[in-house]
């Protein structure tokens, strides 16, 4: 039993990580670069975190003339 759960957990370290393409800047990156949707089919956002954090820069950047 020993010998199993050994080779299991090595089988398990060399399993491929799940990828998604982000819609905004085309790459391929692994899911957990993307924030989890559990109303999106797959689980996860359409837009990767960067992404995200980019747009939401630029909107901070034209909304500023809410902030004192």
């Amino acid at each position: 039993a020993l010998k199993m759960s050994r080779l299991f957990r090595e089988g398990v370290k060399q399993m491929p990580k799940p990828m998604k393409t982000c819609r905004r800047c085309e790459k391929s990156k692994p899911v957990h670069e993307f924030p989890k949707r559990p109303d999106m089919r797959d689980g996860y956002g359409s837009w990767c975190y960067q992404c995200h954090a980019e747009r939401a820069a630029q909107w901070n950047i034209g909304n500023r003339q809410g902030v004192t």
